[in-house]
């Protein structure tokens, strides 16, 4: 058993969490990698280095990552409004959101509720294609006034995605979910990469996702409702190995995707708040200046990503528990690994 299946296995245990898994790269390489427990509580399907988990708002920096490399192919600014990418329906659109931005809505600063409710009927529809379910989705928010004033105030915003990733869509004529698969997830290699919750009903060829019920985690099917609806599909949907959310979290400590300036633009806080367009921003001692970081959750997973781009560095964690007991897990296994391998 190496280190970090003995850490992890420890953490595991303590969290009571069904499995845990982890990996981390310095300069380039991959210094450890590994994965412990079961795919479901209880079961004795054991998970494994290849095993993919679902990663919730840890899709944010990968929607993110996609509008810096269009706006650097000159397809999209960061300074694109709302009423730029909608002018076929704008009139219809009100008013305070005419000169929200693509920055501002991928930094949580565009005014968008966190939520909407037609969240529950999107829901409902996951057979209508995703773009169009975005479509109607975003409609339905940009027909009301927004929360705060576009750039004023951070209110972290699933529906912000869905309007950011749907400007997306219309300004390439292309679907976001094919778009983020060509230009992230294949350069980076990412094959295990996908959308939704992993696994079939059928068979447990995955891990589980884990809800509190009653003060106990019990497994939740496989596509069974669990998972935020494909409206919302740039902020929340995808799922990856752990090996994958690496690769995607070590690209940016070197900047594989994007040139420099986009890298700090990505890393730049947006006005007096700590979220960058994607990123938590904040200063580390371990991380020689600041880090970036994001976590997501799923009701039944837990990944989390901390980047120290001073350090090239990178470290991720993800469970098949929901907070708070994954969220412990995952950033205890994380705080490991840096007090062992950051000099």
């Amino acid at each position: 058993m190496t280190v970090l299946q003995s850490d992890l296995e420890q953490i595991r245990k303590k969290y009571r969490v069904p499995a845990l898994a982890a990996a981390a790269n310095i300069k380039g390489e991959l210094c450890e990698i590994a994965a412990v427990g079961s795919r479901v509580v209880g079961g004795k399907e054991r998970v494994t280095d290849n095993d993919k988990w679902h990663i919730g708002s840890c899709t944010k920096p990968m929607t993110s990552t996609l509008a810096g490399i269009l706006i650097e192919r000159g397809q999209l600014d960061w300074t694109t409004t709302i009423a730029d990418t909608f002018e076929d329906w704008c009139h219809e659109i009100h008013d305070g959101w005419h000169r929200a931005t693509l920055e501002q809505l991928l930094s949580h600063h565009g005014g968008a509720p966190e939520n909407w409710p037609e969240w529950k009927r999107d829901w409902k529809e996951k057979r209508v294609a995703p773009t169009e379910q975005r479509l109607e989705f975003v409609r339905s928010v940009l027909l009301q006034p927004p929360v705060t004033v576009p750039g004023s105030k951070f209110l972290y915003s699933n529906s912000g995605y869905a309007i950011a990733g749907l400007m997306i869509e219309i300004s390439t004529k292309r679907d976001w979910e094919g778009l983020i698969d060509e230009t992230v997830f294949r350069p980076l290699g990412m094959i295990s990469a996908g959308f939704g919750t992993p696994g079939t009903r059928s068979m447990t060829d995955q891990p589980r996702g884990h809800a509190r019920v009653n003060r106990k985690l019990r497994p939740v099917e496989a596509d069974g409702g669990w998972d935020s609806p494909p409206a919302v599909g740039p902020g929340a949907t995808v799922h990856c190995s752990i090996g994958d959310l690496l690769r995607f979290a070590a690209s940016h400590a070197e900047g594989a995707l994007v040139g420099n300036n986009t890298l700090q633009r990505l890393h730049r806080r947006y006005g007096a708040s700590e979220y960058s367009p994607g990123w938590y921003v904040v200063q580390r001692e371990w991380g020689g200046g600041h880090v970036v970081s994001h976590d997501g959750s799923n009701w039944g997973w837990y990944a989390s990503m901390w980047i120290a781009p001073f350090k090239n560095a990178s470290f991720v964690a993800a469970t098949n528990a929901t907070a708070p007991a994954g969220q412990q897990a995952c950033w205890q296994a994380i705080n490991h690994m840096i007090g062992r391998l950051i000099r």
